[in-house]
């Protein structure tokens, strides 16, 4: 037996019309539905949900529908399509109904953090945003679609309970497909570069590795590595929270010191010695001590020397094995000694410890590690995290 379908009705109250972008009229709509609409199609606090109105020229009516057919969460949605005509002149034009948006990104990026609190750009805000940009090329992509005119003008975000980044205005470009995908996987890096400038010139204190090494990797795509741009880029470090550090310094780092080319790499590496100026020296203290205590457990009980359990501040690889075994060790120094504290007597992790003193560290000693020599590579990327 065939299911019953019934119409709901819905009310659409127009709630403003106006021009916001300079290019565009934009209309905004609340959408009126009975109350006894069942969960999930009311929403909480009993607000009408928005949808966008967008009045466009009609030069490229076939991708606009073909966008219809994508239903991605970073691609705007075309709920509706439809040719208008307005005014005595009868202007032909597009009328869009869109997900609700809150305008263009880069108006939005002026309002966010852009490093995190280390100093270290990105920001986790940033982070969530490049990611999502990054999904939402390699959606047109996997679909046989590009975006043709990427910028931050036409990469607009919703703002409710989290920030949505949506892909629109796309444009037909007179070239191959291929060669339009790569171009959009370049404006990415151009975009990241572009906010990496403006930056520079407002915070230039601040730490930009990041975000230039992963600019650089998606301008150097080319057609044959299309289908692994997207999770090449989303395994460099500027997508790296917490976690996948805590795996770097535990199980990555340890893993390249057995080979014996790492202890050269690093060692030869030009680092401000002694090293114990940037190490928390709380942290370095009870590292000095967790050796002396497993020292001397080993000796049954037997006092050591310090020069047996102290790490050697003037020996760069001393530095790196120090900051390993604290994150190694983390479980076992606080159940030692209760805490890590900070210059002014607060609790801090490991990760808050190291990231605080030296947040470059994990940057550096990730691209010497990398680093080939005679065509072998001492030090692999974990595929986790």
């Amino acid at each position: 037996m065939a299911a019953r379908e019934e119409k709901i009705p819905i009310a659409i109250v127009r709630d403003q019309l106006k021009n916001e972008y300079g290019t565009t009229w934009m209309a905004y709509y609340d959408i009126r539905k009975p109350s006894s609409l069942p969960h999930p199609l009311l929403l909480l606090n009993n607000e009408s949900p928005k949808v966008c109105l967008e009045l466009v020229q009609p030069l490229d009516l076939p991708r606009l529908s073909a966008m219809q057919g994508i239903n991605h969460r970073n691609i705007m949605c075309i709920g509706a399509l439809t040719e208008v005509e307005i005014g005595e002149q009868k202007v032909k034009l597009l009328a869009l109904f869109l997900d609700h948006h809150n305008g263009p990104l880069g108006v939005h990026l002026d309002s966010l953090q852009l490093h995190d609190n280390y100093g270290v750009v990105p920001s986790q805000a940033l982070r969530d945003i490049i990611r999502q940009i990054i999904c939402g090329v390699e959606e047109l992509r996997i679909n046989g679609f590009y975006h043709g005119d990427l910028s931050l003008i036409n990469i607009f975000f919703s703002k409710r309970d989290v920030l949505l980044i949506k892909l629109f205005n796309f444009r037909t470009k007179d070239i191959p497909k291929e060669n339009a995908q790569l171009e959009d996987c370049v404006a990415v890096g151009l975009i990241l570069q572009q906010i990496s400038n403006e930056l520079k010139l407002r915070m230039p204190q601040l730490i930009f590795t990041l975000i230039d090494d992963l600019d650089s990797t998606l301008m150097a795509s080319d057609v044959a590595s299309l289908h692994t741009v997207k999770e090449i880029a989303l395994k460099q470090i500027f997508f790296w929270e917490p976690r996948r550090r805590r795996i770097f310094w535990m199980h990555d780092v340890p893993k390249a010191l057995e080979k014996h080319a790492a202890d050269l790499i690093i060692r030869t590496h030009g680092w401000i010695l002694p090293w114990n100026s940037r190490i928390h020296q709380g942290l370095l203290n009870e590292m000095n001590a967790y050796r002396r205590d497993e020292e001397e457990r080993k000796n049954g009980g037997v006092k050591v020397k310090p020069e047996v359990y102290k790490y050697n501040v003037h020996d760069p690889l001393q530095y790196v094995k120090c900051i390993s075994g604290a994150y190694t060790h983390a479980d076992k120094l606080k159940a030692r000694v209760g805490k890590i504290l900070d210059n002014f007597g607060f609790e801090v992790t490991v990760d808050k410890a190291v990231q605080e003193n030296d947040p470059e560290l994990f940057i550096v000693l990730y691209k010497l590690l990398r680093a080939e020599v005679s065509g072998s590579i001492y030090f692999a990327v974990s595929s986790s995290g």
